[in-house]
């Protein structure tokens, strides 16, 4: 990997202050290190203390201190509000803190006169003497809070926060309307109040009966996450079940007991209260379950429910979405919504940074943490352990540093935590710092994960790398090719510092050259080349922490410019006395090879919840011998469906990272199709074949297999294996 000068924006923000502070702003909201140049220009690290100065004393005041001033006292659970700010539960000092990340403040009440600054910590709830109740809200910081320890952002940017001590759970507004909670008869939404929305009452929850959320007995709730509907759900850690706030208008796709409705402000059972413990061997009805003080929730890509089942010592899967993202399940086992699976933990032996292990044989201890990743892996706060690990569900590494193995689908491996070295605001390797306490995680689509180190009183940022570019089209002209580009879609939480063309002859895997570009380039002219020759090219981009895997290659063949020339001459025939003969009149018509241009996908976003999407199914898919169309039969659901869809093929390549050559997955896309279905309407998806889609259907002699992956509206995706046929002459 070639390094970068990062760019920083640094200040003293206090007089006498000692150290100044150097902020590498995102471009894309998600996540904020505070990074210092010399590591930068290395990029000797990836994992950062973003919060907490090592004291346990907390802010002194509300106007905002430096985020490295701040004492933080077992901060147990961190989350990432709509505009990138990190928001953490300060648990053993009982109150909540923002950590700013956006230029603007997108609604927070701050004290009159206090002016919003980029790497400042504020306190935003608890600190004060009130007690909240289900009747009387109060703003924010006249609340005593006790011992918060799980917090979420709502789709709107509201702050939903578990307060374990007082046994409630309260959503403090940041935005001027209310989305939909529930209130007490008479109550008015108003900025910078504090609600509660569930516990305070004198029963206990049920499996069998819904009942309104505020008359609930909850017991110790320790953590909380919101889905894409606004539907808050609740780690019930002293009843041992997760439970369900209805705050939506419909039921995005819950398992409810037969004859139970939908009901915003009622409060359901979906996991736990059963009597028989989860296996990895097989799944189980939810309700049917028996957890253990689970204190850990979060979503899959598909909306399915994460669940770290602390005293089982095992992470499960809530199955709300009809099909298997992909989830390694044993032999005969189905995919049943409503029902739990064991997909980390359960093993004999303790996961290794050296050793990687088949998740489900790896013995995890009391997991507290558990989120998906930009890329749909699954992160787990490994607490016993003091370690980060990661379950692979995506074919290709997004940037996690493996100290042992490849990359594999369904295997678990360490990527933070282990070492000896203390972690620091300078950063340090992942997998050389000591992680004591990790508990509370969030991930965003930058590709950053946020960690609540409970024992080390910070907040730390895991960086990667960022995603590979796309290549939007080429042009290719006289000896020259143009290429155009998009940026990643996540940047790994550090800018892209530059990117790197790589030009090969198509059919080799030695570059044939490397031009460096700029962090704000999306074309380059690569000049020099052979006409008629046909190349290949991929972009690489650089940030602060590595190099990205490289694009889908794309292919063009430069051309020497084509004349057509057109002689008048005068007739031979001319009677006498005629005008003079014509002057001899030659046109030249020169065109060049047509662009093409490749379009590019909507991003794949990360859902927050389940919610009822349109699906298209696919049937049959078949590639003519010479044609150019591949066609899907397609259905949609219930509601409109727009996206696009794409063929693709896998192969083994190599391809240079700094000075090695490494083996990796190409993929490439053979087709592409962008459609609009309406409702419940049935449409056959033509599918242009793109250019090495061209080259694979006329080189194969048989079927081979692609892989279709659909994008929905909504961002969500599912991906669906089918043998393409090579018709007959």
């Amino acid at each position: 990997m070639r390094t970068s000068t990062a760019r920083g924006i640094c200040r003293n923000r206090a007089l006498g202050h000692v150290a100044v502070l150097c902020a590498l702003e995102l471009l894309v909201s998600g996540s904020l290190a505070f990074l210092a140049p010399s590591v930068l220009a290395t990029g000797s690290a990836d994992y950062f203390v973003v919060a907490g100065n090592g004291s346990t004393t907390p802010m002194p005041d509300l106007t905002g201190s430096l985020a490295s001033d701040v004492g933080l006292n077992s901060p147990e659970a961190v989350a990432v509000d709509p505009s990138g700010n990190i928001i953490f539960a300060d648990t053993a000092n009982s109150e909540i803190d923002v950590l700013a990340v956006s230029a603007t403040n997108p609604g927070y009440v701050l004290p009159v006169g206090t002016a919003w600054q980029v790497g400042d910590d504020y306190v935003v709830a608890g600190g004060g003497s009130d007690t909240l109740s289900a009747t009387d809200p109060e703003p924010g910081t006249s609340i005593s809070l006790y011992l918060p320890s799980g917090i979420a952002s709502d789709p709107s940017g509201n702050i939903v926060i578990t307060d374990s001590g007082n046994s409630g759970v309260d959503v403090f507004a940041v935005t001027a309307t209310n989305p939909g909670y529930v209130l007490p008869v008479g109550d008015t939404w108003v900025r910078g109040d504090l609600y509660l929305i569930a516990g305070d009452g004198t029963d206990s929850p049920s499996t069998s009966s819904p009942q309104v959320a505020t008359s609930v007995n909850l017991s110790a709730p320790v953590a909380t996450i919101v889905d894409s509907e606004g539907n808050v759900l609740i780690a019930d850690n002293g009843d041992s079940e997760v439970d369900l706030l209805e705050e939506s208008a419909t039921n995005p796709g819950y398992i409810l007991p037969i004859g139970d409705a939908w009901t915003p402000g009622e409060l359901y059972v979906i996991a736990g209260s059963g009597t028989t413990s989860p296996t990895p061997t097989s799944g189980l009805s939810a309700t049917a379950a028996k957890l253990a003080h689970p204190r850990g929730l979060g979503f899959d890509r598909m909306g399915n429910v994460l669940i770290a089942d602390t005293g089982d010592n095992d992470v499960e899967v809530l199955a709300t979405s009809d099909t298997n993202p992909g989830y390694e399940l044993p032999i005969g086992a189905t995919w049943n919504r409503g029902e739990l699976y064991v997909i980390a933990g359960g093993g004999s032996t303790a996961p290794s940074a050296t050793v990687p292990l088949a998740a489900t044989s790896a013995a995890l201890d009391q997991p507290r943490g558990v989120a998906a990743d930009a890329s749909g892996n699954i992160v787990i706060a490994d607490t016993g352990h003091h370690e980060i690990d990661v379950l692979a569900m995506s074919s290709t590494n997004p940037g996690y540093v493996l100290s042992a193995g490849t990359w594999t689908e369904g295997v678990l491996y360490v990527v933070a935590g282990g070492g000896s070295g203390t972690p620091s605001w300078n950063g340090s390797t992942a997998l050389s710092t000591s992680i004591t306490g990790p508990s509370g995680l969030s991930t965003s689509l930058t590709g950053a994960i946020d960690v609540a180190d409970a024992s080390d009183n910070e907040v730390a940022t895991l960086l990667l790398p960022p995603e590979a570019p796309s290549i939007t089209g080429t042009t290719p002209g006289d000896g020259d090719v143009g290429l155009t580009w998009s940026a990643p879609q996540r940047d790994g939480g550090s800018p892209v510092s530059d990117y790197e063309v790589v030009v090969y002859t198509s059919g080799t895997s030695t570059p044939l050259e490397t031009l460096d570009t700029s962090s704000t380039a999306t074309s380059v002219s690569v000049s020099e080349l052979t006409d008629g020759t046909s190349y290949e090219f991929a972009i690489e981009a650089d940030n602060a922490i590595g190099t990205s895997l490289p694009s889908v290659l794309a292919s063009a063949t430069p051309a020497a410019p084509v004349s057509t020339t057109t002689t008048t001459t005068p007739s031979t025939t001319a009677p006498v006395g005629a005008p003079p003969a014509p002057v001899v009149v030659t046109t030249t018509t020169t065109s060049l090879v047509p662009p093409t241009t490749i379009p590019t996908p909507p991003p794949t976003t990360l859902p927050v919840g389940p919610a009822v999407q349109p699906v298209v199914r696919i049937v049959t898919a078949t590639a003519e011998l010479h044609g150019s169309s591949v066609t899907v039969p397609a259905t949609c659901g219930s509601t409109t469906c727009a996206g696009s869809l794409e063929l693709t093929t896998q192969q083994s390549v190599r391809f240079r990272s700094g000075d090695k050559l490494v083996k990796a997955i190409k993929t490439s896309v053979i087709a592409r199709a962008s459609y609009t279905l309406d409702a419940g309407s049935t449409a056959d998806i033509v599918m242009e074949l793109t250019s090495a889609g061209r080259r694979v259907v006329n080189e194969r002699t048989g079927p081979f297999v692609a892989l279709a992956t659909l994008w929905t509206s909504s961002g969500t995706t599912s991906t669906h294996k089918m043998t393409i046929e090579r018709a007959r002459a």
